[in-house]
């Protein structure tokens, strides 16, 4: 799907979402640049930036995507880092073991970067301000169709949810937001 600024509503959006979840669908929002004067230059052509939510059934996907792009001829010269957010008990160490088993056996060569959040800071601060000067951003959403009812957030909280993600998007040079739902061993269609 196109930018969500754009033409529709971000209603019709999140219709769209709604609607790939129920089917068990993957989707995908693409923001493109803004076309700011001189966000050019301030922005790194050459990094893609993923943000890998421990929570989520997204790393697979958004690894893969990111895999894709960087075999691309636009983003052949492009390199990955992936980024995550620690926000439980689990450790820097034990994240990082995890992530950096992940990328190698999908044989991505991404740099890895763990942000600490001991001030509690809202993940989007975190997000915005180390992506500012990325080329490009993917980033995981949760889905409004949780497979159990204690995971499942009301279909208010979840437009808000995603209506802030909308929002946050627009801080980001371009960006897409990915949803994974089919179950597809994206991680298995990189193995050797």
């Amino acid at each position: 799907m196109g930018d969500p600024s754009e033409e529709l509503t971000p209603d019709s959006y999140l219709d769209v979402v709604y609607a790939a979840a129920e089917e068990r669908r993957n989707l995908i929002i693409v923001k493109e640049d803004s076309g700011e004067k001189n966000r050019e230059e301030k922005t790194d052509r050459r990094r893609i930036d993923i943000w890998w939510d421990q929570e989520s059934e997204n790393a697979g996907l958004l690894l893969a995507l990111g895999f894709l792009m960087n075999s691309s001829r636009h983003w052949n010269k492009s390199f990955l880092s992936v980024h995550t957010i620690l926000t439980d008990d689990l450790g820097e160490k034990n994240v990082e073991k995890r992530i950096l088993a992940t990328v190698k056996k999908m044989r991505l060569g991404a740099d890895i970067r763990i942000h600490e959040n001991k001030e509690s800071r809202p993940h989007w601060d975190i997000i915005s301000e180390t992506s500012a000067d990325a080329a490009f951003v993917l980033l995981g959403i949760h889905s409004p169709a949780a497979d159990s009812d204690s995971e499942k957030l009301s279909p208010q909280a979840y437009k808000d949810y995603f209506d802030g993600i909308i929002d946050h998007m627009q801080k980001l040079y371009a960006a897409a937001v990915v949803m994974a739902r089919e179950q597809i061993d994206f991680e298995g269609l990189f193995i050797e």
